[in-house]
């Protein structure tokens, strides 16, 4: 009896100390910002600013002076005071002139001054000319598609100068952008590395001596693909990648009354 209550004690612990890690992570987590070429993604940086902050008072279902803010269109039109947006002029912008408390009346949102990185998010999406992907609210938008949205195309193969290197069409682009760089591939690795690496990545345990003798002394094509379906067929691959799932369904307290230390132990 004892021991049974030992051992839920320490689940529901172990339970209560990773869901309080899982909540300072949340609570610690940066806002949103630029990427790293600079560019503001209005999907991921501005659309949740608009929502959680302007479409209850400008949106679909109600709009305040006229003025609505789920659509590009509507926020070019703009309401009683003019254009909300004015593309590549974010100072001169209402929107940003009204979240930032430079214009005229009540300062926006009506719930309160927004933070200062996200007023400059704002002002940066509108200097970059107010790219506008996607809706909000399932409104309308003939802005530019997400690119989730947008049907994959096939590019035409780059020109390389080092054709001898490319064996796939991937090489070509990969060799593009390095020869854009002024940079040379690196040397192909020995066929001991080659094997270490593949045999580590796939199934976590390091190749054996006759692994990588074998492997060394076959020349004939594809050996390499050879060697990785050969992995790929292996249990050890399955156990490889299901080892991290297998901490969730232990986190579990009980199951129908009996813990999971009770249930492996009898």
């Amino acid at each position: 009896m004892l021991r049974a209550l030992a051992l839920r004690f320490r689940n529901w612990l172990f339970l209560f100390f990773f869901s309080s890690l899982s909540t300072i992570a949340l609570m610690s987590a940066p806002g949103p910002s630029p990427s790293a070429d600079g560019d503001v993604d209005f999907a991921r940086d501005i659309r949740p600013i608009l929502e959680a902050n302007c479409n209850q008072c400008h949106g679909a279902g109600r709009s305040m002076n006229g003025l609505r803010l789920d659509t590009r269109e509507a926020a070019l039109k703009g309401g009683q005071s003019g254009p909300a947006i004015l593309p590549g002029d974010g100072s001169s912008s209402l929107l940003y002139r009204k979240i930032a408390g430079e214009a005229p009346g009540s300062p926006m949102p009506l719930t309160g001054k927004l933070p200062p990185d996200q007023v400059e998010l704002i002002r940066t999406w509108l200097d970059q000319g107010a790219p506008w992907t996607g809706t909000i609210d399932g409104a309308a938008s003939t802005g530019k598609k997400h690119w989730a949205y947008v049907k994959p195309v096939r590019p035409p193969l780059p020109k390389v100068k080092d054709t001898a290197w490319v064996r796939n069409s991937i090489d070509r682009f990969v060799l593009e952008r390095l020869e854009q760089e002024g940079l040379e591939p690196s040397p192909e690795a020995s066929r001991e590395t080659l094997i270490r690496r593949v045999t580590l990545d796939l199934i976590g345990l390091p190749s054996t001596p006759e692994e990588v003798d074998a492997f060394v002394e076959d020349r004939r094509p594809q050996a390499y693909e050879r060697l990785v379906g050969r992995l790929l067929s292996s249990p050890r691959y399955g156990e490889r990648w299901a080892r991290p799932a297998m901490p969730t369904p232990m986190t579990t307290s009980t199951t129908g009354g009996a813990t999971c230390d009770s249930i492996a132990t009898g």
